[in-house]
């Protein structure tokens, strides 16, 4: 009797120890029809109880991937319309990512935790990933990227009762901008932010920006387009209560970040990257976008 494993069995494990192992141990074998013969073809590789050990050997808790299964990322607290546990299918990006893991095999679940904690637990390797997070040198230790998912453009907004608006990066020296936990913004205004010409208040998430800015404790936010429409509409009722400054504009790309700590990350990694841009090929990724766009 043969007993055969196809090749593509772990195709996010190639690279990780396991597959290293089952290379050396197959590297003379022949394959017939897309299967290595294992066990009683053509020739013994080695004793049964031997194969068995093998196999034991890989269900130790590494932390590796494996088709079909669970897998559970990090994000955090309502940022409309990229995520939030009450926005459709947990929001934009969400819903991106449960595709792109869904099409490679994976079933996703999702923790939610505040920002900062949803970066730096990932980092350590408690979850797979985290999302949706912008470039940062200092994370490349850590993690693997993935291309960019969406691109975004950020501007930043006052009250629109603010009678002047400020013309050049003088006129905001000194004033207060809001910033979540765990958000950045970059351009002029992250310039003068790292300068100490603007005083920062972070709180733990950008509604509370908003509010902060509707009654006045701050000047200004810096937000994309969409989620200043979000916000302004859920905060002050209505999209046009805030207003764009024409200056200190930044544009800024999205990501998901996969922890270095599992075993076939990278190699994981490049199967989404291959499929956000089937995704895109396809024309299935705009539409997405597009349903999260519309301020409810």
């Amino acid at each position: 009797m043969c007993y055969k494993i196809p090749i593509d069995f772990q195709p996010l494990f190639i690279g990780s120890k396991p597959s290293i192992i089952i290379q050396k141990l197959f590297a003379d074998t022949p394959k017939y029809n897309g299967f290595i013969p294992i066990f009683g073809c053509r020739k013994l590789l080695f004793p049964l109880s031997t194969f068995l050990l093998f196999i034991c050997f890989l269900c130790l808790p590494i932390r590796g991937i494996s088709a079909s299964e669970r897998v559970v990322l990090t994000t955090g607290y309502n940022y409309a319309p990229y995520t939030g546990e009450q926005l459709p299918q947990g929001g934009m990006v969400t819903e991106i990512i449960t595709s792109l893991l869904n099409r490679i095999g994976l079933d996703p679940e999702y923790r939610r935790r505040p920002w900062k904690r949803a970066l730096h637990e990932a980092e350590l390797g408690k979850y797979l990933g985290t999302f949706p997070w912008e470039p940062r040198s200092e994370l490349n230790e850590a993690f693997y990227y993935s291309d960019p998912i969406i691109v975004v453009d950020i501007r930043t907004y006052f009250d629109a009762n603010t009678p002047d608006l400020p013309q050049s990066a003088t006129d905001l020296k000194g004033m207060k901008i809001c910033l979540p936990l765990g958000h950045r913004t970059y351009g002029l205004i992250g310039e003068m932010i790292n300068d100490g010409d603007l005083l920062i208040t972070s709180p733990n998430s950008m509604e509370k920006c908003f509010k902060q800015l509707k009654s006045g404790r701050v000047d200004m936010v810096s937000v994309s387009g969409v989620v200043a429409r979000q916000y302004a509409k859920q905060v002050y009722g209505y999209v046009d209560g805030v207003q764009a400054l024409g200056i200190a504009s930044s544009r800024t790309t999205f990501h998901m970040l996969i922890s270095k700590r599992y075993s076939g990350a990278q190699e994981l990694m490049n199967r989404l990257n291959a499929e956000l841009e089937f995704m895109r090929a396809e024309n299935t990724l705009a539409p997405i976008i597009e349903r999260h766009l519309w301020v409810r």
